[in-house]
């Protein structure tokens, strides 16, 4: 399958390829810490860091097999994050559980139907409720923030600038 492909090096795309990979290891962690902390477990503790340390790695193996297949790098989503807020349940067991749940009703097509009939509506409330609760996350964060000093603020005004000014602003860079 290597000849149908005509897999290669190109060079130029490793730059962006890198910027990629960073951005998702630094949502891993982000991700990582808003789980640790919706669970009501101390960030401070060996667990918290074994859990990082752990979620890195898995998602750098997932990223470097999802390269070889010529995808994109994958990452975490915070969404999981918003439905341990809501549900309270954080069990590492009722994930395996949902895996399981998820994996069957892809296998079989028409349980698969089902689940593709869901009104966009519903399946959007959800989401925009999910992201919401990561959206509260963050604000929380900052609650426990020092906002009085420079680079907290440089942070903040940078990650709000890129964030919302892309959103408010899409053409930016379209002649670019």
């Amino acid at each position: 399958w290597t000849h149908w492909f005509g897999l290669g090096f190109y060079g130029p795309a490793v730059i962006p390829l890198l910027i990629a990979y960073i951005v998702t290891t630094v949502e891993t962690v982000g991700d990582i810490t808003a789980g640790h902390e919706v669970s009501e477990l101390n960030v401070k503790s060996k667990e918290y860091t074994r859990r990082v340390q752990g979620g890195l790695m898995a998602d750098a193996v997932c990223s470097i097999l999802a390269s070889l297949f010529t995808s994109m790098p994958n990452t975490t989503f915070s969404q999981n994050n918003g439905v341990i807020a809501l549900t309270k349940c954080a069990s590492r067991r009722a994930g395996f559980a949902t895996g399981f749940w998820l994996i069957l009703m892809g296998v079989l097509s028409k349980i698969a139907g089902i689940i593709t009939s869901i009104p966009d509506a519903v399946l959007g409330g959800m989401t925009i409720f999910l992201f919401a609760n990561v959206l509260v996350s963050g604000i929380a964060l900052f609650g426990s923030l020092d906002l009085k000093s420079r680079r907290i603020r440089f942070i903040t005004a940078m990650s709000l600038a890129v964030g919302v000014g892309v959103t408010v602003w899409p053409f930016a860079f379209q002649d670019m």
